[in-house]
């Protein structure tokens, strides 16, 4: 009988364990990285976001003498019945890593447009989204 006891008693601190930890399994914001490799622009695919944040790290790279101190834009779009809307654009380092966000959003799908002045310069790199 105490062997029994002693089993029902494990289990249930197991299963409560569980209980527990399911909001943070169940809830945890995910996180994309996607890379670019481009010389005009890009257009990023639809992504599935909860409410909030929109992060972003970019880690970019251009090893030519043009790309000193130039910038390229990422604009933020919001899928919606008929159009994208345009949520916001942020100015990022041709070379380096730049972090921002876009604050407040409603659940929805996004999608990210890289966009570069026509320079001749390559550019390559990644980015981390995150909520």
């Amino acid at each position: 009988m105490k062997y029994i006891k002693n089993i029902l008693r494990k289990l249930t601190i197991v299963a409560f364990a569980i209980i527990i930890s399911l909001p943070t399994l169940v809830f945890a914001k995910e996180a994309y990285t996607t890379t670019f490799n481009f010389e005009n622009f890009v257009d990023g695919k639809y992504r599935s976001f909860d409410k909030g944040d929109i992060k972003i790290k970019v880690t970019s790279s251009c090893d030519e003498d043009r790309c000193k101190k130039k910038e390229f834009t990422i604009i933020l779009y919001r899928k919606d019945w008929i159009f994208n809307t345009n949520i916001g654009e942020v100015d990022v380092k041709y070379s380096g890593t730049t972090k921002e966000k876009w604050t407040n959003m409603s659940s929805g799908k996004y999608k990210l447009y890289l966009v570069k002045d026509l320079d001749g310069a390559h550019l390559k790199g990644k980015i981390k989204i995150t909520q």
